[in-house]
């Protein structure tokens, strides 16, 4: 039989928080640094560009938050380096933390 169910629930309770409570501090010392870095970076490159400002008089519409996406970006423009180096370099922070944490 496992120990889990012949622990008493309180204890079983317990035991289990503190897994949840690590796991959770594990997390947000993972990705908190880049999801602020991601969060300045992206909003700042996609909010001040006027990409989407050229559709207003067209029949296309679009919302507040595909102001904040890729679309926002004109064609041809530099900053979509920006948002494409932000993309690879979110995704490779993410795959190394993920990594770290499977070998710890």
């Amino acid at each position: 039989m496992p120990d889990a169910l012949q622990m008493p629930e309180p204890e079983l309770v317990r035991s289990r928080f503190c897994c949840l409570l690590e796991d959770l501090r594990t997390r947000v010392q993972d990705f908190f640094p880049i999801a602020c870095v991601a969060f300045t970076t992206m909003v700042h490159v996609n909010w001040k560009n006027k990409g989407l400002d050229g559709l207003k008089h067209s029949n296309i519409s679009y919302s507040d938050i595909d102001k904040l996406s890729l679309s926002n970006i004109p064609n041809g423009s530099d900053i979509f380096w920006v948002h494409l180096c932000m993309a690879y370099a979110i995704t490779f922070w993410t795959c190394l933390m993920l990594k770290e944490s499977i070998i710890i």
